[in-house]
């Protein structure tokens, strides 16, 4: 295990004993819908169980399920996140997974050499870091990135650096290097590329022959709005619709978009999704892992397709993006009236985070200790998320499982924390 490995390890262990530190405090640190979302939740799964083993059961939820995942779901799905994109999604370029966190590993187990290094954003998801270094044992190679996303000229630059494995027969259709990466309201720093950056990014893709792994869990998680026009705002694009089959240099297709339930209904039901062209999808669920289960989550599956043709889902959707913007607000307006001066962050525009930076010379490790010990509120320290172990001055605040009373304690809290750190 590498150096940085252990180091994370040791993080992060302490900070789950920051937590239980913290433990009637005010927590930052959320991934995950909180409690008063998940009531909604337990209302609509119960209507839709209720209607799939009532009367006329569908005993067709109890079997393994095709390998691609039930297409009753997937054509639901594709209609629920066309209408929800704005654009067309097919059923055939989507393979039901336990979540975004299995269809990430399948993904990478399946479609790239075992070498295969990965290249990610710094900062980038601090989790994921464990599954490409500790799980996999894949070198990770940290690109640049600043307020508008990767370093597009960088990602170049180390694409070009690194030296491309000979082909073999064994491995002769997988990828030799994997780009993992979050386009929509990232974790940690909530940011959101714009159509050209995708366009590029795309492009660099099919350049050097790799795969982009891009992981698309937040995307449906933008704030309420209204354009000029006084239409209703759409999520943004997903990556792997810039990558069409239609254009001259496709290849062989180059982008696989990673989906999951777990943001707006709940991660306990570990259900999610992977988009992608057949060229790859077919990869996926012809393998021997998909031949010997079948479909990652059958019965689930089978529940949530009775809730999306209920319209339930977009409802319970609508109302949560609400709920995370006026939170994201609160918390956005009270950092502007007590954040000391040196201080910064970006607003994003939907998702779980702001990712807040301190003056330089400030270690939000060491400054996380004190605040939880001393004033009962935990966060993210930057260094977490960064494989350069960087970011060493930044800190991730999630609104996702606090309310907006909570928030405001835990806001003025943090900031007098910061007052008396910097003083010490």
């Amino acid at each position: 295990m590498s150096n940085i490995t252990e180091a994370l390890d040791e993080r992060l262990a302490c900070l789950v004993a920051l937590e239980e530190v913290a433990a009637d405090g005010v927590k930052f640190t959320s991934g995950a819908p909180g409690p008063d979302e998940r009531k909604d939740v337990n209302d609509i799964l119960l209507n839709a169980t209720k209607d799939m083993l009532g009367a006329k059961p569908d005993l067709e939820a109890f079997t393994y399920g095709p390998e691609q995942g039930c297409e009753t779901f997937r054509k639901e799905l594709a209609s629920f996140l066309s209408q929800q994109y704005g654009d067309d999604v097919s059923s055939s370029n989507l393979m039901v997974t336990a979540g975004a966190t299995q269809g990430l590993h399948l993904v990478l187990s399946i479609l790239s050499e075992s070498s295969a290094p990965i290249l990610v954003e710094d900062p980038t998801y601090f989790l994921g870091l464990r599954i490409f270094q500790k799980d996999l044992e894949r070198e990770v190679i940290p690109v640049s990135a600043d307020e508008i996303g990767m370093d597009l000229d960088d990602l170049d630059k180390k694409l070009v650096s690194l030296k491309r494995p000979p082909k073999s027969d064994s491995v002769q259709d997988r990828y030799w290097a994997v780009i993992y990466l979050m386009t929509a309201f990232s974790n940690p720093s909530g940011l959101l590329y714009s159509p050209g950056k995708c366009e590029r990014l795309s492009q660099l893709a099919r350049k050097h022959d790799v795969l982009v792994v891009v992981d698309d869990v937040y995307n449906l998680l933008w704030y309420p709005s209204s354009t000029p026009s006084g239409k209703p705002c759409k999520a943004p694009p997903r990556l792997v619709s810039f990558d069409k089959q239609s254009d001259p240099d496709y290849g062989r297709g180059h982008v696989i978009s990673v989906g999951t339930f777990s943001k707006y209904l709940a991660p306990g039901i570990r259900l999610g999704w992977l988009e992608a062209p057949d060229e790859i999808l077919s990869k996926l669920y012809n393998s021997g892992l998909s031949n010997s289960g079948g479909s990652f989550n059958h019965y689930m599956s089978r529940l949530v397709t009775k809730a999306l043709q209920s319209g339930s889902v977009t409802q319970h959707l609508a109302s949560v993006r609400l709920q995370y913007k006026n939170r994201m607000d609160k918390m956005c307006d009270l950092l502007e009236k007590h954040l000391l001066e040196g201080c910064s962050y970006r607003k994003p525009e939907g998702g779980f985070y702001l990712w807040l930076q301190f003056p330089a010379n400030i270690d939000t490790f060491e400054f996380a200790q004190f605040s939880a010990e001393r004033y009962g509120v935990i966060f993210i320290p930057g260094v977490l998320a960064s494989p350069s172990e960087e970011c060493r001055n930044c800190a991730r605040l999630s609104i996702s499982a606090i309310d907006e009373a909570k928030i405001e304690v835990g806001v003025k809290e943090l900031c007098m924390a910061f007052k008396d750190y910097i003083m010490m």
